[in-house]
């Protein structure tokens, strides 16, 4: 369940990511992992590079996505080094631009909504884009790459992503070790943090018809991840409490009791199409 303690981390410390605005007076000296794929191939390195074998499905898969017709391998083995796999430009890639909202002054409960949607939006879209571009045999093993283009926009972003990722190995940086190295630049703890205060307090507005608060509770439950990590529960709880007598009688007569709500999206998905959910004069239900 989750602590109602007081806010430790309040108020969020908007230079933590307002930093990201500026650009640092000095980029790290050595080549990004980036610029270390563009330099052309040493003799060496064409040495240690074979022609496509069609039993093996990534080398394929190099072939028809990127075009591949040269396989960059570890010395001695018929092993990708996906370090020097070359790499492809898609049109119409997605980029993480922050800059529009850095140049905002929200308040703190807005600035949180509108990063972490803009995040999540964004890394919906990117994984969207690069599956389909890389396939899932190559995805988990090149979209590393393709992220520090997605942040070009923000040279700060970029450079800290470009050390963050150094910390794994080639073969671990997946699509989990992407999002964790960008949430961890990003403070977004401390910003998912916000959306939940924001989701035990939830209450429908004056005149909100179900729809419009479904829609809301939606948002603040995605973005502030409030049904993962074992917290649905909790989060089911949450919801059903925020609604009027007549909404939450309406609740239990389709349900039978909270505890026999399976999933946050069943009683958001139940407030949405239920008339009279927010109807009713609420009273306090620990009196019952």
């Amino acid at each position: 369940m989750l602590d109602k303690s007081p806010d430790r981390h309040s108020p969020v410390d908007m230079a933590l990511v307002k930093k990201l605005s500026t650009t640092p007076p000095h980029l790290p000296p050595q080549p990004t992992l980036f610029q270390e794929q563009s330099v052309a191939p040493s003799e060496g390195a064409l040495s240690n590079s074979v022609l496509p074998d069609s039993s093996n499905l990534v080398h394929r898969a190099l072939v028809s996505m990127l075009g591949d017709m040269i396989i960059p391998v570890h010395p001695g083995t018929t092993k990708v080094d996906f370090a020097r796999v070359r790499r492809t430009l898609f049109p119409g890639a997605p980029e993480f631009d922050l800059n529009g909202l850095l140049a905002t002054n929200l308040p703190r409960e807005q600035m949180a909504l509108s990063l972490l949607r803009l995040f999540t939006d964004f890394m919906e879209t990117f994984r969207e884009f690069y599956y389909q571009n890389l396939s899932s045999v190559l995805f988990d093993r090149l979209a590393w790459s393709y992220m520090y283009d997605a942040l070009k926009s923000n040279r700060t972003l970029a450079a800290q992503y470009d050390q963050a990722i150094r910390h794994y190995q080639h073969d671990q940086r997946d699509w989990n070790h992407i999002a964790r190295c960008l949430e961890k630049i990003l403070k977004l703890r401390f910003f998912r943090f916000e959306l939940m205060k924001q989701l035990i307090a939830v209450k429908p507005e004056p005149q909100e018809d179900s729809v419009a608060y479904a829609d809301r509770l939606q948002q603040l439950v995605r973005l502030s991840r409030a049904d993962r990590d074992g917290t649905d529960r909790f989060t089911v709880s949450v919801i059903a409490e925020s609604l009027p007598d007549g909404g939450y009688e309406r609740v239990k007569a389709h349900f039978g009791s909270e505890d026999s709500i399976r999933t946050v999206n069943d009683i958001i998905q139940f407030i949405r199409k239920t008339p009279g959910t927010l109807s009713g004069r609420t009273t306090d239900r620990a009196e019952w």
